[in-house]
């Protein structure tokens, strides 16, 4: 690919930094939509205003119904390669409030960053996306790709409808590459390219052992709901939070030769990790390549929360009748997701806890690749070291989830990662934000992608 020129790349930086007050104004109006796909609130407010934003920058859209929440598809310009943009409009719910310090729907700058639910996940990705567009035209005079978006509302819900849309509007949406909904920066404040995503399986794990809570004195005869559910979660792992299930990691596809010399050159990212959340030790004592190796390539059965009897002020002593665990399980290439709710029930009837309930809430998140020798994820490699000066740090797979695989699997298109996040970002916790300074990289980075083909 032809080499940026400095000339281009002043002109490019300057476009970035010109357009960010058009940016800001467009993600306040935006973070202002309290869009809790959870809480099915303000959800078609939302996608009005993404086709408002979309329709302001020339593009074409359209609204489908999808599940709970509309699914907005845009186009705009011609040329010989087709870009999509997959992203999100929904949030996480902003609780607790009172962790918050400016008002999660009011966009906020403090410190060099910018403050609200959703400044990063989604909604910041989503207008740099645009302002990326933007940077192209004001240096080219146009963008040389056709561009489509989708921009859905059940992200963070799991999307448990754009698989579908996609395998349906899979002719609609027709491209050459996809640019997903995230990215950013590392530790190091190296760029981080991602080539797939975990597959994700959400589970309620139920125990009763009685038609009501008794008192405790009952205790050394009747069965405790919320001892049993320890006991049944401690047999699905080991002491390092090992899955122990029988047959959990059939099919789990072998590193090949790339994966290993991507490990090798990550370097290790446990001591910063320790250092910046006061961990005490990793699971294992796990350092440098085995370390990253696991967090890349290693399932995982998560414990999300457990809620039983009493845990208010003071002592009741009460022996619960009913005890609830909620589990997320994380997958990594080639397990299917369908094959895990029968594969824990089969344990637990095998370890005595026929009684132990499972509920599966979701289990559509397959994981996902793409191949990290694609010329398109070469190219956005290429840009990352061009826009940061930095050499980027290229992970095969992400170790969070989301419907990527939908899109590689209908559309037959390499899907990259890249974006405007950092480690400090606070991703579905209080004080979501991003500094400004990565959202500009993130923005410059988009346009340098989006200046030529591959």
């Amino acid at each position: 690919m032809p080499p940026i020129d400095p000339d281009t790349l002043k002109r490019y930086r300057e476009a970035v930094l010109a357009d960010f007050p058009r940016s800001r104004e467009q993600l306040a109006r935006l973070v202002a939509i309290p869009s809790i796909s959870a809480q099915k609130r303000a959800l078609p407010e939302a996608a009005a205003e993404v086709r408002r934003l979309l329709e302001e920058e020339g593009f074409k859209t359209e609204e489908y119904t999808a599940g709970s929440a509309p699914v907005v598809v845009a186009e705009m310009g011609e040329g010989a390669q087709t870009v999509l943009f997959y992203n999100h409009y929904d949030v996480q719910p902003p609780e607790p409030l009172d962790l918050w310090q400016s008002d999660p729907f009011v966009l906020t700058e403090r410190d060099g960053a910018m403050y609200a639910r959703g400044a990063i996940d989604d909604k910041g990705h989503l207008i740099s996306r645009l302002a990326a567009l933007r940077a192209v035209k004001a240096v080219r005079g146009k963008i040389p790709h056709r561009i489509l978006f989708v921009v859905e509302g059940e992200e963070e819900i799991g999307s448990p409808s754009i698989g579908n849309f996609v395998r349906d509007h899979a002719a609609r949406l027709k491209c050459d590459a996809c640019i997903w909904e995230f990215g950013t920066v590392d530790i190091h404040d190296r760029p981080l390219i991602y080539g797939g995503m975990k597959g994700v399986v959400c589970l309620d794990l139920v125990a009763r052992t009685v038609d009501r809570d008794l008192h405790s004195m009952y205790g050394a005869v009747v069965p405790n709901a919320a001892t049993r559910l320890s006991q049944a979660l401690t047999s699905m792992m080991d002491a390092e939070c090992t899955v122990t299930i029988e047959g959990f990691r059939d099919g789990i596809r072998a590193l090949t030769p790339e994966d290993n010399a991507a490990l090798d050159a990550l370097g290790d990212d446990s001591i910063p990790m320790r250092k910046n959340h006061n961990i005490q030790r990793m699971l294992g004592g796990l350092t440098g390549r085995e370390y990253m190796k696991r967090l890349i390539f290693e399932p995982v059965l998560n414990v999300n929360g457990i809620s039983s009897g009493y845990s208010g002020e003071g002592s009741k002593t009460v022996l619960p009748a009913e005890a609830r665990a909620k589990l997320d399980i994380r997958l990594v290439p080639d397990q299917d997701p369908a094959r895990i709710a029968p594969l824990m029930r089969a344990h637990l009837e095998k370890h005595g806890f026929h009684d132990v309930e499972v509920q599966v809430i979701e289990d559509g998140g397959t994981p996902a690749r793409t191949d990290l020798s694609n010329p398109f994820v070469r190219r956005c490699i290429e840009m990352a070291r061009v826009a940061y000066g930095k050499e980027p740090s290229v992970w095969p797979i992400v170790p969070g989830s989301g419907p990527m695989s939908s899109f590689i699997e209908y559309l037959k298109v390499p899907v990259s990662t890249f974006g405007i996040g950092w480690e400090g970002g606070r991703v579905h916790s209080p004080n979501e934000n991003f500094r400004i300074q990565d959202y500009l990289d993130g923005v410059l980075h988009g346009a340098l992608v989006m200046d030529g083909g591959w």
